[in-house]
């Protein structure tokens, strides 16, 4: 039968070392592994907060584009313009063309 291998100290010592070394290069990979983790959850609740806003903010244009489009109805802003301003509307007799308007330097 063949003795057992007896370690040297020095090889004692390196496999020990080794041994640190990766249970230092593990935790280091688990704490590397949370912080990302940590960094991506909170990447997803920033992209979920401005997709909120997002949607909050086209709900407001879409008002907004409909009030647009109570304000510039035109049947809305003549009789505004004639009372308040005293504007009417324009008669072919007081358009000129453009060959008629004379060009001052």
């Amino acid at each position: 039968m063949n003795a057992p291998y007896v370690y040297t100290p020095v090889e004692r010592t390196s496999r020990r070392l080794g041994l640190f070394l990766l249970v230092l290069l593990g935790l280091s990979l688990t704490m590397v592994l949370f912080f990302v983790k940590t960094r991506a959850q909170d990447a997803r609740a920033d992209v979920a907060r401005i997709e909120a806003q997002i949607k909050m903010h086209e709900a407001a244009i879409t008002v907004l584009v409909a009030e647009r489009a109570v304000l510039a109805n035109s049947d809305r802003i003549r009789p505004l313009s004639e009372e308040r301003l005293g504007l009417q509307p324009i008669t072919v007799a007081e358009t000129s063309t453009l060959a008629a308007v004379e060009v001052q330097p």
